[in-house]
């Protein structure tokens, strides 16, 4: 039986959060920059509509809006929604859903409004607790070291109220040639 990724991936995840990852790994998304200012609008009024003003929550318009729109687009409909519903969609988020879909809509809404201080929470995350979560860290660090690691390191700061740098967390973390590699990568002067 041939299985396709699809399948696959719905299957090893299930629900609306299988059906948000299938939805985020078709590379459906729109690539423009150009904002369309009045589909924002009506998006903003289809999410408001489909979470906090109705009885329960319709997952699927939410997940079509949030997983194909451009990031500038779904900016600007995040924008729009605040200025209808007085809320922000996080905390509409917040009320409607829950588990794995929750955080998964959590992590597009944050990317979209400021991806650096995405990476600099997620960052913290993985380095929060007992252990450090290497590949996470790792991920990140080397994915965005050529993009906005200075972006990410001056939000990672604001996060720790200017006490702590990403290279103060990396010395206390990590050792040995992991913890050079790592310092070398967020400051490559």
């Amino acid at each position: 039986m041939n299985v396709s990724w699809k399948e696959d991936l719905q299957g090893d995840t299930g629900g609306d959060f299988g059906k948000m990852m299938v939805s985020l790994c078709t590379g459906a998304r729109e690539e423009n920059w150009d904002i369309d200012y009045d589909k924002a609008k009506e998006d903003a009024a289809k999410l408001q509509e489909a979470g906090v003003g109705t009885l329960g929550t319709e997952e699927a318009e939410i997940n079509r809006i949030l997983c194909l729109r451009s990031r500038p687009q779904l900016l600007q409909t995040l924008y729009d929604y605040e200025e209808l519903t007085g809320q922000s969609f996080e905390e509409a988020l917040d009320s409607e859903t829950s588990g794995g879909l929750h955080d998964g809509f959590m992590s597009i809404v944050k990317f979209t409004r400021n991806p650096p201080r995405y990476f600099a929470e997620r960052i913290r995350q993985y380095c929060s607790g007992a252990g450090t979560d290497d590949d996470g860290l790792i991920r990140i660090i080397v994915s965005r070291s050529e993009v906005d690691m200075e972006e990410i390191l001056e939000e990672y700061l604001k996060l720790t109220d200017g006490e702590k740098t990403l290279g103060n967390t990396i010395d206390e973390e990590c050792s040995g040639d992991y913890r050079k590699m790592l310092q070398c990568l967020i400051s490559p002067h």
